[in-house]
């Protein structure tokens, strides 16, 4: 796909549903099987959104490697999508389901004006980045604290001299954790599709946990006898 000068695209930053359940857990009841679902659900949610801006859209599955700083894997999905020829580019994880084509298109539109576009999520982190190519400064981006709760401080020391080239978009809070899976869940309305799918999920689950225990009770660890080999022969 080649790029039209000054054209902005969407870029989805995730781990695959494996690897996101292997490093976060939605609901402790689940399993991992169960997690991976739930990871799965969120990464096509994600995708489904940024479709409906029409948009040009890159998806990049991070492979986590712990000998090199996650800036470092962001960094190469930002540029490369620069290096497609698109001067704006915005990333936004699978972490926040909430988001929605408009304010998508609200970022786009900001960042044609701003040179730095954030989300702000409510642990300090951000939902989303947009950034333009003449303002990405690779080390500079690398070093940012990223996955801690001072990240949009860092932000703001990224451009010094420059504060009113840095937009804040609206306040979200993104899925970390099993409570902010169980957040997710209570603020989406009944008639959220999103809420209806996660919700059949945690049920097959949770039915599936229950007809295992109904078929095999737990017993108490008093009345097991020492477990024994065969018989040799």
């Amino acid at each position: 796909m080649s790029a039209s000068f000054g054209q902005t695209a969407l870029l989805i930053f995730t781990r695959t549903p494996d690897q996101e359940a292997a490093s976060k857990t939605f609901d402790l009841n689940t399993g991992q099987i169960g997690n991976q679902a739930i990871a799965r659900r969120l990464i096509r949610q994600t995708i489904a959104t940024a479709r409906r801006t029409q948009l040009p859209l890159f998806l990049y599955y991070d492979k986590p490697n712990p000998s090199e700083p996650f800036g470092e894997h962001l960094a190469q999905a930002f540029e490369s999508v620069f290096a497609k020829g698109y001067s704006k580019v915005i990333a936004i994880g699978n972490d926040c389901p909430e988001l929605s084509p408009s304010l998508l298109l609200e970022a786009s539109s900001r960042l044609s004006e701003q040179k730095i576009v954030l989300g702000p999520a409510s642990d300090g982190g951000v939902y989303l980045i947009g950034i333009q190519q003449n303002t990405y400064q690779r080390q500079a981006f690398i070093d940012l604290p990223w996955e801690t709760p001072h990240l949009q401080a860092g932000w703001k020391e990224y451009l010094p001299t420059s504060p009113l080239d840095l937009f804040w978009l609206e306040a979200f809070s993104d899925l970390d954790n099993a409570a902010d899976f169980k957040a997710l869940l209570a603020r989406l309305p009944q008639w959220n599709l999103l809420k209806k799918q996660l919700l059949s999920i945690l049920a097959s689950f949770h039915i599936a946990l229950a007809f295992d225990t109904w078929i095999f009770p737990s017993v108490s660890s008093n009345s097991l006898s020492p477990l024994r080999g065969p018989p040799c022969c």
